[in-house]
């Protein structure tokens, strides 16, 4: 009971600090936001979103380019800030992401992407053009990160009305005067596209083999009136994955923005997108985490009254037991049933509510999300009320060990920089707290569009978010026992000794794992095939090697050391430990 109510409080500690944080860091006050499909043609639209200011029209603009396997979702914190500091932002998913248009696997080569985004990023630009009532014709700029900056790099120098250009975490080449006012930005532990190689594109950009324009805003080569401005800014608080969440690249690139395309503000740019997002994962967590102790609360109650029979003699005492037991377990499952099909109502309820536009779309999809995580957490909790202590405390030490498998080849990357410039260790706390948050929330933004792949203009849930739910609907709690088994028969398999036998004592069972092990390969390969990246690996031979052995074998391998370790298996279980340890020195003693 004790332990309840005080995960109850922290919970509602939770919720309400993430509530307090939202409200502090809500940066929508004073920006419109208006979403609409540009038409390419009868085939293909592309879904965007338009953050205007508040200032006096036609605006400048900034069309935003999001990265390969992302969405227009990534680039919302920027574009509200553009619109906060008096720059209208155009945020759209390219086709094949988010909720533009599909492209089959075949279709998604580098050479097939490469031409899409740059037809659907001109697209965007002539609705730019064709309104100059709205936008200022004399002020477009463009931003890109990852596969987005290549794109924006390759107008940028075909298209003379863009008069910036912001990339971030990808290098290319350029010249002294294209692309015009150049904005270059890059993380310490940038995995992909090192500091270095944006140090030789600064190079080429610059006509100069010792450039001053690095990490210095008042540093600025070249002039804005003539478009040769030049920039270089490495964030010691960034990777590849969060460059467009990271404060101080958001602030120097809108700085950027303002300077090349003269908006004239003297107000210092002061952020608040990084922050919300920091209190929309709080406050989700805490909701949910409240909304579990909630349902928890009636299934203990439920669960005490078997303690307080008592009868005349110890075998009435038994009997009436048992009887009482059978009748709470009855209980306890009506009582599930009854969570389960509420959840299931209220996601029913929103999702009416958005198609009959009673609701907005965007807002029911995030409360469809919540819902059903809710359901699957509660639903779970209740078939393991008894050992739920235990399990949470083992399921965040297992996700210490996996952020920390993956953060360390992070770290890793910026070493090199490190090394040439000790200073960037000033930033490394900041990097280590703010990654978590930011990674989260970007891989959050991609299970969403799993579940509900459209939810901008209209709402459109996904078959499997609806099988998903007709199986918690039909056995509550499913879901999650079947990862909670899976993921502790893996755990027991990589505890196993390690015994080297011959290929004759292969059972049929190893057999049939080979062979699926051999299926999801040949799936794999086929993949990259389609999308030509195995043209890529074979020209980069060395460089994919080492970011398999960095980015894959590396984590697997403290994943499996670690699991296989004695220290690990005491955090894992210590009362366990605690227990054989007793019985060992009761032994000794006999």
């Amino acid at each position: 009971m004790k332990r309840h109510r005080y995960g109850f409080l922290l919970s509602l500690l939770l919720l309400g600090i993430g509530l307090i944080l939202s409200i502090i860091f809500n940066p929508t006050i004073g920006i419109e936001v208006t979403s609409i499909n540009i038409e390419i043609d009868s085939q293909r639209n592309l879904v965007t979103r338009i953050y205007t200011p508040s200032t006096a029209k036609p605006h400048p603009v900034i069309l935003l380019c999001h990265g390969v396997n992302n969405s227009k979702e990534m680039m919302t914190p920027l574009a509200v800030e553009l619109a906060r500091h008096g720059i209208a932002a155009i945020a759209f998913d390219f086709g094949g992401y988010g909720e533009s248009y599909s492209l089959k696997n075949r279709e998604k080569s580098i050479e097939n992407l490469d031409k899409n985004t740059k037809a659907d990023a001109k697209a965007v630009l002539a609705y730019i053009r064709d309104r100059p009532d709205f936008f200022d014709q004399d002020r477009i700029g463009i931003l890109g990160h990852s596969m987005g900056g290549a794109t924006a790099l390759k107008l940028g120098e075909t298209e003379k009305v863009l008069r910036s250009t912001i990339i971030l975490g990808m290098s290319g080449s350029a010249t002294t005067t294209t692309p015009r006012n150049l904005f270059l930005g890059a993380g310490v532990y940038e995995q992909i596209n090192p500091p270095e190689d944006l140090r030789i594109m600064l190079q080429q950009a610059t006509g100069s083999k010792n450039p001053v324009c690095i990490n210095n805003g008042n540093n600025i080569c070249g002039s804005f009136s003539n478009g040769t401005a030049r920039l270089l800014i490495i964030s010691g608080t960034a990777d590849h994955i969060i460059p467009t969440y990271d404060p101080h690249l958001m602030t120097k690139a809108i700085e950027w923005a303002q300077h090349s395309l003269d908006v004239n503000s003297t107000k210092e740019v002061k952020l608040a997108a990084p922050g919300l997002i920091i209190s929309m994962l709080l406050t989700f967590a805490g909701g949910i985490a409240s909304g579990v102790c909630v349902l928890l609360r009636p299934d203990e109650k439920i669960r005490m009254q078997t303690t307080e029979t008592r009868g005349e003699s110890l075998v009435e005492e038994i009997y009436f037991r048992q009887i009482k037991k059978a009748a709470t377990l009855k209980v306890q499952l009506l009582w599930r049933r009854c969570v389960t099909w509420l959840l299931a109502i209220q996601m029913t309820v929103i999702w009416l509510m958005a198609i009959r536009s009673l609701a907005p779309t965007r807002s029911a999809s995030n409360m469809l999300v919540f819902c059903y995580v809710l359901q699957l957490c509660s639903n779970y909790a209740l078939r393991r009320s008894d050992k739920l202590t235990s399990i949470l405390r083992v399921v965040c030490l297992y996700v210490l060990l996996l952020m920390g498998a993956f953060l360390l080849p992070t770290l890793l990357c910026g070493v090199t920089e490190i090394l040439t410039t000790p200073n960037y260790l000033v930033s490394l706390p900041q990097f280590l707290l703010q990654w978590p948050f930011f990674a989260f929330y970007n891989y959050t933004i991609a299970a969403k569009l799993i579940l509900i792949p459209t939810y901008t203009l209209e709402l459109q849930v996904s078959w499997l978010f609806i099988l998903l739910v007709l199986l918690e609907l039909m056995w509550s709690g499913i879901t999650l026992l079947i990862v909670e088994q899976i993921l502790v028969g893996g755990v027991k398999w990589l505890r196993r000794p390690f015994v080297f036998t011959g290929v004759s004592n292969i059972s049929q069972k190893q057999i049939g794992l080979l062979g699926l092990l051999l299926l999801a390969f040949l799936g794999v390969l086929y993949q990259r095939v389609s999308d030509g990246l195995l043209v890529l690996v074979m020209s980069k031979g060395i460089l994919v090697l080492q970011m398999l052995g960095l980015f894959l074998f590396l984590p697997i391998g403290i994943i499996v050391v670690t699991v296989r370790s004695s220290w690990f298996q005491n955090l894992e279980s210590p009362r366990e430990q605690g227990r054989g340890k007793k019985e060992e020195g009761r032994r000794d003693k006999i």
